[in-house]
């Protein structure tokens, strides 16, 4: 071991060592959050929805569901374009409607690749539940 500077180690002391270790871990974490992030071909959204949410449902009710999320689709996008208007109105719309925004457009992607495993139509065709006598 060399010693300088009154005493102080040299190049793997202590102080050193640790602060170096840290930046290393920083930049690890740093790197797989950043990873993580490439990774996300379907949006923010699928790491808050359950990818077997919609495997139990029949096509009848895929059907309604697809109703209600373009509802609610619609509903968010004109609120996130009613905040925009005003000023600072991105920051808020970001804040308040965008993490639902998400997790709709994602529910949709699931919902249509789950109705197209069940081969679903999503397009209702009216069909008579009575039988011809």
């Amino acid at each position: 071991m060399r010693l300088n500077d009154g005493g102080r180690e040299n190049g793997c002391g202590r102080a050193r060592g640790l602060g170096g270790i840290l930046s290393v871990a920083a930049g690890c974490v740093f790197a797989a959050v950043a990873l993580a992030g490439c990774s996300l071909s379907d949006g923010y959204g699928t790491l808050t929805v359950d990818p077997a949410r919609y495997s139990v449902y029949h096509c009848k009710d895929l059907i309604a569901q697809r109703g209600n999320l373009a509802r609610r689709e619609q509903e968010l996008r004109n609120l996130i374009d009613k905040a925009n208007e005003g000023p600072g109105g991105g920051a808020i719309s970001a804040m308040a409607y965008r993490a639902d925004y998400e997790n709709v457009l994602t529910e949709e992607k699931l919902l249509l690749r789950t109705a197209a495993e069940k081969n679903c139509e999503l397009v209702p065709t009216y069909q008579s539940d009575q039988t011809v006598r």
